[in-house]
């Protein structure tokens, strides 16, 4: 990996652990790991753009989106709306990107993020052409297993 993808997937990765443990308390521990054909509920991506141009993405079952949502809300997990849970997933996803890309410009690199987008349904599959670079990881602990992808496009 170059010295400027480990940045961008290192800043991310820190921005997610740390957005989550801020907002639901959950110290979740991190590891890489090969691709995975894992099914997902909830995907949520987000671009960024400028020096170098990378997508990050989180993945996230229904059930594990509850308990996350419901700890940063406060709210029962079976009181929780659909929208809340959306709004909760793309909250994280963008505060995430958003503490990457205040330290990656404090290296005097400038980028621009895009507006959070979620894919949400049943069973979503992951399949990834081989030609891109991408590093996956996940965060794990608390019942709660997410799935962290990084694109460079």
């Amino acid at each position: 990996m170059e010295n400027y993808q480990r940045i961008l997937a290192n800043n991310f990765l820190n921005g997610v652990s740390e957005t989550i443990l801020t907002m639901t308390g959950f110290d979740l521990d991190l590891y890489e790991c090969e691709f995975l054909e894992k099914e997902y509920d909830i995907s949520g991506i987000i671009f960024m753009s400028g020096f170098k141009n990378a997508a990050f993405n989180i993945s996230i079952s229904q059930r594990e989106a509850l308990i996350l949502v419901s700890y940063m809300t406060g709210i029962e997990q079976d009181k929780l709306s659909d929208q809340e849970i959306t709004d909760g997933i793309m909250e994280i996803l963008n505060v995430s990107a958003g503490r990457a890309k205040s330290k990656i410009e404090d290296l005097e690199k400038k980028f621009k993020i895009s507006t959070p987008m979620l894919i949400i349904g049943k069973e979503l599959l992951f399949k990834i052409k081989n030609n891109i670079d991408f590093f996956e990881y996940r965060l794990g602990g608390n019942n709660v297993n997410i799935r962290i992808g990084i694109y460079y496009i």
